[in-house]
């Protein structure tokens, strides 16, 4: 339902998703980002874990809020 609820939302938008259900279709939508800095509020992102019950990778898709958590060494996590 996750994807299903980011197409909906970029639909609203104006904005042409994938059009799919699969949380992994969004793994090839959009531009990468490299650097966890750069992510802004609304960026679409992708988990990139393994789900263990599919197999499948990119099991979770949603937007950025502008929220982040880091380490106590500075990183983003």
């Amino acid at each position: 339902w996750c994807a299903a609820f980011v197409n909906s939302t970029l639909a609203q938008a104006g904005i042409k998703g994938t059009g799919s259900h699969a949380a992994g279709s969004f793994h090839s939508w959009g531009s990468k980002i490299n650097n966890p800095n750069d992510i802004k509020p609304g960026d679409v992102l992708v988990n990139y874990s393994k789900s263990p019950r599919t197999g499948m990778i990119g099991s979770h898709t949603g937007f950025a809020t502008g929220n982040v958590e880091k380490d106590s060494n500075g990183n983003v996590v």
